[in-house]
């Protein structure tokens, strides 16, 4: 079987869950040829971490006709929420996989879900309204999340975890005064409170703040891989992460105490609400704790929602410093952990089950 995977160069969240699918392949059937195409922290990631044959160097922005030959050497493609391939997938491509984790932020079906062969969405927050089995075989599967196992004595540790730091439609420099600001705000209010603090994010934000903040011995800046990470989370005792789903998800499956950090783009914006929506006693920063008027409405597009996001972002980070401060406080005296949880069958599994019974299917037929 030959496979290959494309995802959305939208920070960590989806090519943290290509990696898992990825994994759950290799380990279910060794012999398969695993192919990754992409660009960015999504090529960086998969190159540090995954079970790969051949990583290619590919654009999302070049669209998919860009691959238009290599792709239908391929038995099955994979693709983890790289939405703007759909409308325009063609009938002679190979089945096309689409692994949804965003589905409860679409306000209707995803444009060109038709065109996909199978339908994977991950059961968290989920919303039904964007599903419609008669369009496409649709398969509703357990979080795809942390299959490690191994156990490691809990340490006097913070790890701080900056996700979501890079996508196509924001500046460098905005994640740069994101993670400079909160990073010295966490340094000064609490390097005495911890024997070692990790911050970790993607390569490029690590080097810079290296630079700015080398003079603490305990102060630590790592770029991880995902198995260093998921190390890092079970040896620390509180964790402040931006409100991603996979670290979430993560934090959940290994009982840890868990913050959430200010939001940095939309997804985490309407994840922080949500979250205290559901728990009031969970620790987020979110906008509307600052000021109401940085309310950001649900279901708007992304041209308009990430611009408004950026600027909200920039206005508490320059403006609203002391209230940053108390909240990080708060977050790290009085957040609670997550109650282990244990997920017999993960989502990952799932979706490589499915493709192996559609291999065979094929083969049967031919």
């Amino acid at each position: 079987m030959k496979v290959a995977f494309i995802t959305t160069n939208f920070g960590f969240g989806p090519v943290s869950k290509t990696n898992y699918i990825m994994k759950a392949l290799r380990e279910k059937s060794p012999q398969a040829i695993i192919d990754f195409f992409g660009s960015g922290v999504a090529r960086e990631f998969i190159l540090n971490n995954s079970p790969i044959n051949n990583v290619y160097t590919w654009e999302s922005e070049d669209g998919i006709a860009a691959l238009d030959e290599v792709i239908k050497n391929y038995d099955f493609v994979v693709n983890v929420m790289e939405m703007d391939v759909l409308p325009i997938w063609k009938k002679e491509y190979p089945p096309l996989i689409l692994v949804d984790s965003l589905n409860w932020m679409w306000d209707e079906i995803p444009k060109g879900i038709e065109n996909a062969s199978k339908y994977f969405i991950q059961d968290f927050l989920l919303d039904h309204k964007n599903i419609d089995e008669s369009v496409v075989d649709t398969y509703i599967v357990n979080p795809i999340t942390v299959i490690d196992k191994s156990v490691y004595k809990e340490e006097d540790w913070m790890l701080v975890n900056y996700s979501g730091m890079c996508n196509p439609f924001t500046s460098p420099d905005f994640f740069s005064l994101y993670t400079r600001t909160l990073t010295k705000i966490i340094i000064e209010k609490f390097s005495d409170k911890f024997g070692k603090i990790v911050f970790t994010t993607n390569s490029q934000l690590i080097d810079e703040l290296q630079t700015e903040f080398s003079q603490y011995s305990n102060i630590h800046f790592e770029y991880l891989s995902h198995d260093e990470f998921i190390k890092a989370m079970k040896k620390s005792r509180i964790v402040l992460t931006t409100p991603g789903i996979t670290a979430t998800l993560e934090g959940k499956m290994l009982g840890k105490r868990m913050g959430y950090l200010l939001p940095s783009n939309y997804s985490q914006v309407l994840l922080s609400e949500k979250y205290y929506d559901m728990n009031p006693s969970c620790k987020t920063m979110k906008f509307t704790a600052f000021d109401q008027s940085f309310a950001i409405p649900e279901e708007l597009p992304e041209s308009i929602a990430v611009p408004m996001v950026n600027e909200a972002v920039q206005e508490i980070l320059r403006n609203h410093k002391s209230q940053i401060e108390e909240m990080v406080k708060d977050i790290v005296n009085n957040a609670l952990p997550y109650e282990k949880q244990e997920i017999e069958n993960l989502g990952q599994d799932q979706i490589v089950n499915e493709m192996l019974q559609m291999e065979r299917r094929y083969q049967y037929a031919y």
